[in-house]
């Protein structure tokens, strides 16, 4: 077996065929849907959920191409899709960890709001928290 067959099968990409020389683009399989859901060609899924359901609905984050960046840095695609938001947005990784930290901390806030009060979730739903 390939000794680098773990790290390669985990950071999805192979290092012998790392860069495609005729079409300048890197060669990343991905460990998700190796397509964009919205079906375009100008970006290259790095991570993806979706709906099992047959509406459309689905949260991508992807590579894109460095000509299409208005700012140079934002080198990754963030996409939220679903039957009310249809975004599309072109983000840097300080923008993404920003973005994570805080979301983990409204969640956080808001299981110990539910916590403390003896709440259930269905209870958060019904709560008027302005």
């Amino acid at each position: 077996m390939d000794p680098d067959f773990h790290q390669t099968a985990r950071f999805g990409c192979n290092p012998r065929r790392p860069f495609n020389t005729e079409t300048k683009e890197h060669l990343m399989p991905t460990v998700t849907q190796h397509m964009c859901l919205r079906g375009r060609g100008d970006c290259t899924p790095v991570a993806n959920l979706s709906s099992d359901d047959e509406a459309k609905s689905f949260v991508c984050v992807g590579f894109n191409r460095k000509e299409d960046r208005a700012i140079p840095q934002d080198r990754f695609t963030l996409c939220w899709k679903n039957k009310v938001v249809d975004e599309r947005g072109h983000w840097d990784k300080r923008d993404l960890l920003d973005t994570m930290s805080v979301i983990a901390q409204a969640l956080s806030t808001d299981e110990n709001i539910r916590v403390s009060n003896g709440f259930t979730e269905s209870d958060m739903q019904q709560v008027a928290l302005l």
